[in-house]
């Protein structure tokens, strides 16, 4: 267990490196003898935790998975009431800051690199998933009688994961003071206008232990 939980740090310490050398050199230019100069340590090291670059792209989706869909699906199932779970889905979708490594990772990889079917296929998985979040809570916001949705609903929560990624991708590029705020007000906007429920806001407390409403 020991040896595992040691890998696990060894791998998270090269992703950061990693996203340190893909921040310096361009995701299309950055080598593993860069990533390895990041980390302190020799070119072997990555190569045993990643045989090549696409290999610690994949690694970047699986984490990227871990996050914001196995993360967040914890978070959501949290809280009882609909309202705190949509809040909740919504804030665990969006990057703290420009800082944000993983987040980082993602979109210039995804942005900056040539076309890759893997690349892809592991993009649109990872976005099918966080759609199926936002269905779930949708469905059971209206089951509470919180949400009156006339559009499918896999068409709205497809749009909140859209949202999300453009104001993702404005954080973490623009890096400008207050942008984490300005995005999840605009996204509980559209959360608001489409579901019918003026209680969806940014200063709602979340309460776990909050017992839903008859339906």
């Amino acid at each position: 267990m020991a040896r595992q939980k040691n890998q696990a740090a060894r791998r998270a310490e090269l992703l950061a490196a990693a996203a340190k050398a893909i921040s310096e050199h361009g995701p299309g230019k950055v080598r593993v003898a860069d990533i390895a100069e990041a980390a302190g340590v020799a070119k072997g090291s990555v190569h045993y935790y990643f045989k090549d670059l696409d290999d610690l792209l994949e690694q970047v989706y699986r984490e990227a998975g871990e996050r914001y869909f196995t993360q967040r699906l914890d978070e959501v199932t949290r809280h009882a009431d609909a309202r705190d779970k949509l809040i909740a889905c919504i804030r665990m979708g969006l990057p703290d800051g420009p800082e944000d490594q993983l987040t980082g990772l993602l979109y210039r990889t995804g942005v900056e690199l040539p076309y890759n079917p893997l690349r892809a296929a592991l993009a649109e998985g990872l976005t099918d998933r966080q759609v199926g979040v936002y269905v779930g809570v949708l469905e059971v916001g209206r089951a509470q009688g919180h949400f009156r949705i006339a559009e499918p609903v896999q068409d709205v929560a497809a749009n909140l994961v859209a949202l999300e990624d453009t104001y993702a991708s404005r954080i973490i590029y623009r890096r400008a003071p207050g942008m984490l705020d300005r995005a999840m007000a605009l996204i509980l906007g559209y959360a608001r206008a489409v579901t019918g429920c003026p209680g969806l806001t940014p200063d709602r407390i979340p309460d776990p232990t909050e017992e839903d409403p008859a339906p």
